[in-house]
């Protein structure tokens, strides 16, 4: 369901929909946490669209999938599409590097720094 101000996926939908976590197992939480957060997702997926698709290229669909989770994640965390962005692109002390740029390769390290920031621990 789009609402007012939501804007599609970018120039190259597919592409970039193969990020999203799957919403074709019902029941699910992440096919449930997936259709609520769509919007916020799409709008996260448009502002980092071009980094994802230049590290992403030849990713294989699992990697992906678990990038997916991780947006999912992130986008849930923040409640809104421009602090995800902000906190995915923002050097992180404890990964060493922004989380963007790890996502592909320790997913789980970045997903751990979400939760800890869920929880309020900032070390």
């Amino acid at each position: 369901m789009m609402h007012p101000g939501d804007r599609e996926v970018g120039e190259d939908p597919t592409k970039l929909r193969t990020f999203l976590p799957p919403t074709d197992r019902p029941g699910t939480d992440s096919a449930s946490e997936a259709i609520r957060l769509r919007p916020t997702l799409d709008a996260l997926l448009l502002a980092i669209g071009e980094d994802l698709l230049s590290v992403g290229e030849g990713r294989s669909p699992e990697i992906r999938e678990s990038v997916g989770r991780v947006l999912l994640h992130a986008a849930d965390t923040f409640g809104s599409a421009e602090k995800a962005e902000l906190w995915l692109r923002r050097p992180n002390v404890l990964l060493g590097a922004p989380p963007l740029q790890l996502v592909f390769d320790s997913p789980e390290a970045v997903d751990a720094e979400l939760t800890r920031v869920d929880h309020g621990v900032y070390a």
